[in-house]
């Protein structure tokens, strides 16, 4: 029993560590956001350029966000159902 509690929590620390990778992802695509508007600020405003520029990283955006979602929700499911504590 001890070792499948053991397996159990292994599994969740990997679930966890996929999520944060995930996370990870989504808050570079936020940094690089405010890095270009940031930058587009200081050089007169955003234009044409700034926004085919954030396009890019939305779309990149969007295509994480829902597999981060999914990611998390294993995660909390799986600790659910074991009984083990969340972890952030």
């Amino acid at each position: 029993m001890a070792s499948q509690v053991t397996a159990m929590k292994a599994i969740g620390r990997q679930l966890l560590a996929t999520h944060k990778r995930y996370q990870a992802s989504l808050d570079d695509k936020l940094n690089e956001v405010q890095e270009i508007i940031g930058d587009s600020l200081k050089s007169g405003g955003i234009n044409e350029d700034t926004m085919e520029s954030l396009s890019g990283i939305f779309r990149g955006y969007e295509y994480i966000k829902p597999i981060a979602d999914s990611a998390w929700e294993r995660y909390y499911d799986h600790c659910e159902k074991h009984g083990l504590d969340l972890q952030q």
